[in-house]
């Protein structure tokens, strides 16, 4: 699955919102994300429809810096460093992880409600009929 990132040096991950997603009926839902601090266990991720109807997603994340392999996580990309906030460079392995969620796709959808966590980092998700 091909993911659309923001551009270079910008703010490009969320948490804790609700993210507007692209009207239409589509029957997956593809998502790039990890969690910090800690694996993120048993999160509650809900999109709603335009009919205010609601299908919930429960999933748990891997720290980006300790895959876990939970139900429903598969690892999208390995880095082999990050940039610390002062600029230097920790170089040790940290990942990036893609789940899946089946909408209900005789219905349009609207949005996607993140937990409310500021330890669950969304990069990118991605919808498929």
């Amino acid at each position: 699955m091909n993911f659309t990132l923001g551009a270079a040096q910008a703010l490009d991950a969320v948490s804790s919102a609700t993210v507007t997603l692209p009207a239409g009926t589509f029957s997956k839902l593809y998502m790039l994300a990890t969690g910090l601090n800690g694996n993120q266990t048993s999160q509650t991720f809900i999109v709603t429809y335009t009919d205010g109807t609601t299908s919930a997603f429960t999933q748990s994340l891997s720290d980006w810096f300790t895959p876990q392999s939970y139900a429903g996580e598969a690892t999208a990309q390995t880095e082999s460093y990050r940039v610390s906030p002062n600029g230097t460079l920790d170089q040790r392995t940290f990942y990036l992880y893609g789940y899946t969620f089946t909408l209900n796709n005789a219905k349009t959808v609207k949005s996607l409600t993140l937990p409310s966590n500021a330890n669950v980092v969304m990069l990118a998700a991605t919808l498929t009929p």
